[in-house]
């Protein structure tokens, strides 16, 4: 999954290459909400690994469920605390208005939801957290828009 990811990050990378040129790069806000999408990503693949992570162990599949096992729980939310300080980041870099942060608080608090809520043995609850990164895409979604539209 992760790898799946970052082939299409690469993908974008490359096509925002072409479109924008080389300078975009160089902007802090997109430096930042791209490595935001990647912690992002790195905390909801791990919740995924861990509904099918017996039968990872008996293909041999290496994920990051099978890598943190029990300890995945802190690991989760490290990512997901870096994935909101990058986020937010961005956000500071493209508005330069400090209070657009707090627009992150919602999905901060679902990230801490999803987090508290997990439970690596029940396969139905790591899926039913996972497909809730819908609605964290949605309150990101939101809060970046409201910061772009509100000075």
């Amino acid at each position: 999954m992760v790898a799946a990811s970052l082939a299409r990050t690469d993908f974008q990378l490359g096509r925002a290459a072409w479109l924008f040129g080389r300078d975009w790069i160089a902007r802090p806000s997109c430096v930042a909400s791209l490595c935001g999408c990647f912690f992002w990503t790195l905390g909801y693949d791990t919740i995924y690994a861990h509904q099918d992570a017996e039968d990872d162990a008996l293909v041999g599949v290496k994920s990051t469920a099978r890598l943190f096992g029990a300890h995945s729980r802190p690991w989760i939310a490290a990512f997901y605390a870096c994935a909101i300080a990058c986020i937010g980041a961005a956000m500071w870099f493209s508005t330069a208005r400090t209070w657009t942060l707090f627009l992150l608080a919602p999905a901060g608090l679902h990230f801490l939801w999803q987090v508290r809520r997990l439970d690596q043995g029940d396969t139905t609850r790591c899926l039913t957290i996972f497909r809730s990164n819908r609605d964290t895409g949605l309150l990101i979604g939101a809060a970046l828009v409201t910061a772009s539209y509100v000075h």
